[in-house]
């Protein structure tokens, strides 16, 4: 989520109010120091402006699904890990 949140721009507490949730609590999410429920993942998802399976992948696909986000989207090759994703430009 970290990765995501600074590839987006984004501070901890532009997210956590984004969300609706507390920035303590989101931090500590962002740690891995608690855990969330569904709900809060899906509000996550949408104050970052990715798809929520973007939360669960790490790497290339997860900068790919951020990207595609805001814009900056490069074609996916049959050599990149991306192009094996289900995350589709906009």
């Amino acid at each position: 989520m970290r990765e995501l949140r600074k590839l987006a721009g984004r501070t901890q507490v532009e997210v956590a109010q984004a969300a609706g949730l507390d920035r303590s609590f989101y931090g500590a999410v962002e740690a891995g120091k608690r855990n969330i429920g569904l709900d809060n993942v899906f509000l996550i998802a949408a104050a970052l402006g990715v798809k929520t399976e973007a939360l669960f992948s790490s790497g290339e696909v997860a900068r790919h699904s951020c990207r595609a986000s805001v814009g900056e989207v490069r074609p996916a090759t049959s050599e990149s890990p991306a192009a094996a994703s289900s995350v589709q430009a906009p």
